[in-house]
């Protein structure tokens, strides 16, 4: 008997609204999905879950997204998880060279269709599915 893993996706944005939506958008495609609203919450947790994606808004009250993936790369159990940001106010070519350096795989501009973000998490989980 196969047992079939779920991709787990920790999302992080400060706004309680989109966050809801976005975690049960999420759900329903099959993934688990766990929704903080705050970036140091976020990053306790994704060290105790190790997610297999982290998908995290740059603007953020306290911690922004910016600031989470550097935390992230600090350490050696979450330095290799895909970080995709997610933004309304920046394009990609305004952060490329801080999102290079830190590691965030890409950005989805807000606001997105669902499958924007689904084709991301399997662009950027894909190998981990292969082995």
């Amino acid at each position: 008997m196969f047992k079939i893993m779920r991709k787990k996706i920790l999302v992080i944005d400060d706004d309680d609204d989109f966050l809801s939506e976005l975690h049960e958008t999420l759900i329903l495609s099959g993934y688990d999905t766990i929704a903080v609203n705050d970036g140091s919450a976020a990053f306790r947790i994704a060290r105790e879950v190790k997610p297999d994606l982290i998908l995290v808004d740059i603007r953020m009250n306290g911690l922004n997204g910016f600031q989470v993936a550097d935390k992230l790369n600090q350490y050696v159990e979450t330095s290799d998880i895909p970080v995709v940001a997610m933004s309304g106010h920046f394009t990609e070519e305004e952060h490329l060279h801080l999102m290079d350096i830190l590691g965030i795989k890409a950005l989805i501009r807000k606001p997105f269709r669902p499958l924007d973000v689904i084709t991301h998490i399997e662009k950027f989980t894909k190998e981990d599915s292969e082995l």
